[in-house]
């Protein structure tokens, strides 16, 4: 059962609730004829369901609107969250007991309001959100197997270079698939437009960490060649072959080779890593700044 459904049932018990009297009933009639309208459409637009709703709360007499105002008060605390129901709670809504109707009609239509607010932002949220991870996955599965394909098929040819880039590229994904992950599961904290705002335009913030994650993957590559951090132990050891007597030039700069499989899997590794911890690189670049400050 979709979301669809589910109002269209909570609308339909409404109008079965209702015994319309004399002076409301063509107002009902017009009611039912929208609502009735709308959910027999191929896709209905639950906006328009919603206005719906919110039109038979002016139907209903007294005592089915102190009972119905229960209700919309616990869908409210349940959608929006134990925090923002007590700032409503405290701001001293009209007394379910005791409170005329206007009051009381005025009250139920500014919560359902704000109840179908929510359902709406979240519904938008959860598609936007459901593309992001779409374009994560099918980026994810290329940058894969380009990494397999280059490893398995051409690992004697192909340039370690392109693999640190490639298993860069792989960590940030993993970075933000990670966080992308953590916004679907926890509620949002902002202003919801905000949020929407922010998640529509995360597919640039995606293409982003894919060239940041990568020149850091690469960088830390070149400082792994220099030998600044040392070679051996938990960093990568290279070979190098005898320079040139007429020197060395740009293209010679990772001429420099792994030297066994141990580093060849420690130079991926960190490759990996300075794509998924975003300060990762930044870390080393600042702790090589102040070794080099701290020498007299």
């Amino acid at each position: 059962m979709n979301e669809i459904e589910v109002v269209g049932r909570t609308i339909g018990g409404a109008f079965v609730a209702i015994d319309p009297t004399e002076h409301n009933r063509q107002v009902y009639e017009d009611i039912k004829t929208q609502f009735d309208e709308e959910i027999n459409k191929k896709h209905p637009e639950i906006q328009k369901l919603f206005h719906v709703e919110s039109s038979l709360l002016k139907l209903y007499p007294l005592p089915l609107l102190r009972q119905t105002t229960v209700l919309l008060r616990q869908r409210f605390a349940l959608v929006a969250g134990q925090e923002t129901y007590k700032q409503y709670s405290d701001a001293g809504p009209p007394d379910i007991k005791t409170a005329n109707r206007d009051d009381l009609l005025a009250d139920s239509q500014v919560v359902l309001k704000q109840v179908h607010d929510i359902y709406l932002f979240k519904s938008v949220r959860e598609i936007v959100l459901r593309k992001l991870k779409v374009t994560l996955i099918a980026i994810t599965f290329v940058a894969v197997v380009t990494s397999l394909y280059l490893v398995l098929a051409h690992v004697w040819t192909v340039p370690i270079i392109l693999l640190i880039i490639d298993f860069g590229m792989i960590g940030a994904l993993m970075s933000v698939f990670q966080r992308l992950q953590t916004t679907m599961e926890a509620q949002a904290e902002q202003d919801p437009m905000l949020e929407l705002i922010g998640l529509k335009y995360g597919r640039v913030g995606i293409w982003f960490s894919l060239i940041v994650g990568s020149e850091f993957a690469v960088l830390l590559y070149i400082v792994f060649l220099s030998g600044i951090l040392g070679q051996g132990g938990i960093f990568p050891e290279f070979v190098y072959p005898d320079a040139p007597k007429n020197g060395v030039s740009l293209g010679d700069l990772f001429n420099g080779k792994l030297a066994n499989p141990e580093a060849y899997a420690k130079a991926l590794v960190y490759s990996f890593i300075a794509g998924f911890a975003e300060r990762f690189v930044p870390n080393i670049l600042a702790r090589i700044v102040r070794s080099t400050d701290e020498k007299p």
